[in-house]
């Protein structure tokens, strides 16, 4: 017996013979089981909406509205480390420069700054934890929008398939970085990632963070140009929702920092 078709999920499964059990050697491994929820998810999605693309917005929107208290808890310890590293870096700028020749005494000066502020050096760690749990759930999401039959040739307001690419114009010539095609997706995501690093740094952080801030959007522009456009859509409305949290956020910590002061 031999079985030829789509590799589709619910179609290997209805076929017999545990045929369904391809998708997990070949794709999705260790994050099979989470891949068949979120795959059901979007399929139910689809019923109700009747677009892929719009199932795919749905499913972003559950997915940050299942991991807000995480993402809340981690995001508001971050606001609150970068508040407090902002509030002493003028102290730290006048250790560093007076104990410069003496690394030792240096360090323990920055101890005893950080005591006497009552701030803890791994704050920022603190704050990566809880978004650090969510982290299979988006891993999971990768490897089913990269590989789910049911994108192909799903069309979405300019995007005719979200299994490839969002192909907006074809240039005659190969240009660097970029080949022949013009994608618009990837170019949103990158501007919406610039968004989230603007919210979740501060205009007094480290000239360093705001050169990162326009790096790493620049450099995830390209290397996810040709990926799915499924996949890219999902990326920018979980920026766009991570933004929009982050500016509530830092708004609260604004007014526990007034109250306290």
């Amino acid at each position: 017996q031999v079985f030829v078709g789509p590799r589709k999920y619910q179609l290997l499964k209805n076929a017999g013979h545990n045929l369904e059990r391809v998708m997990f050697y070949t794709h999705w491994g260790w994050m099979q089981w989470l891949c068949i929820i979120l795959l059901y998810l979007l399929v139910w999605l689809n019923g109700i909406m009747n677009n892929y693309g719009l199932a795919i917005i749905g499913l972003t929107i559950l997915v940050r509205a299942a991991t807000f208290p995480l993402t809340y808890k981690g995001m508001k310890l971050q606001a609150k480390a970068m508040a407090e590293q902002v509030k002493i870096r003028p102290y730290m700028e006048e250790i560093n420069q007076k104990y410069k020749d003496n690394p030792q005494m240096k360090n323990k000066k920055l101890m005893e700054l950080y005591k006497e502020h009552g701030i803890n050096p791994l704050g920022f760690m603190r704050g990566c934890l809880p978004m650090l749990l969510q982290m299979p759930i988006f891993i999971a999401l990768y490897f089913l929008l990269s590989e789910s039959f049911e994108l192909r040739s799903a069309p979405f307001l300019w995007i005719s398939d979200l299994s490839g690419p969002d192909i907006l114009y074809q240039f005659a010539t190969p240009l660097p970085l970029i080949g022949r095609n013009l994608n618009i997706l990837p170019v949103l995501m990158g501007l919406s990632q610039v968004l989230v690093s603007k919210y979740t740094s501060t205009a007094a952080a480290d000239p360093n963070q705001k050169t990162m801030m326009y790096f790493f959007p620049i450099f995830f522009t390209f290397i996810l140009y040709n990926l799915p456009s499924g996949l890219i859509l999902y990326w920018l409305i979980s920026n766009l929702i991570q933004a929009a949290q982050q500016i509530y956020i830092n708004a609260q910590n604004k007014r526990e920092r007034a109250a306290a002061a």
